[in-house]
């Protein structure tokens, strides 16, 4: 039970204090919101929830090689620029291929171009996703400040 809970505190941890997670989640929610309005097959379905994990999981495993690394180094160090930099390009590689997921599963567009008109035709619909916009962007752009409780063995 201690190591969900660790993992839990990692994830909201990576959550509080990294934007590009926050925009990989927003962005995946909205994917997967239009997968569901487009009536995408099972198949589909899968190999975009399996580039949204890779993404995120990217992301993590960037953020926590991050934290490691100015922890150990406390100074600007080329070895340490260089790792971070390696690891931020996992993640762009991730979101590259996530890109063309999205974009395979969604082929051809003319379903998007349907759910853009619907939303266009019908201004209540068109209102939520406007607020829904908001409130991703409030997400995205404030950041947790709380500080999480220290580690359960004590460290």
């Amino acid at each position: 039970m201690v190591s969900i809970r660790c993992a839990l505190r990692g994830l909201w941890l990576c959550l509080g204090r990294e934007r590009n997670l926050r925009i990989h989640l927003c962005a995946g929610v909205y994917v997967l919101w239009a997968a569901a309005r487009t009536g995408r097959l099972a198949t589909q379905w899968a190999l975009l929830l399996l580039a949204w994990g890779a993404v995120l999981t990217a992301e993590l495993f960037n953020s926590a090689l991050e934290a490691l690394v100015d922890g150990i180094t406390g100074e600007y160090r080329l070895f340490a620029r260089d790792a971070k930099d390696m690891a931020a390009g996992a993640v762009l590689v991730a979101s590259i291929f996530g890109v063309g997921v999205a974009a395979a599963a969604f082929w051809p567009l003319s379903s998007l171009l349907d759910l853009l008109r619907q939303l266009l035709l019908n201004p209540l619909r068109l209102g939520l996703l406007a607020l829904s916009l908001v409130l991703a962007l409030a997400f995205i752009f404030v950041p947790c400040r709380r500080a999480p409780k220290s580690h359960p063995d004590g460290g």
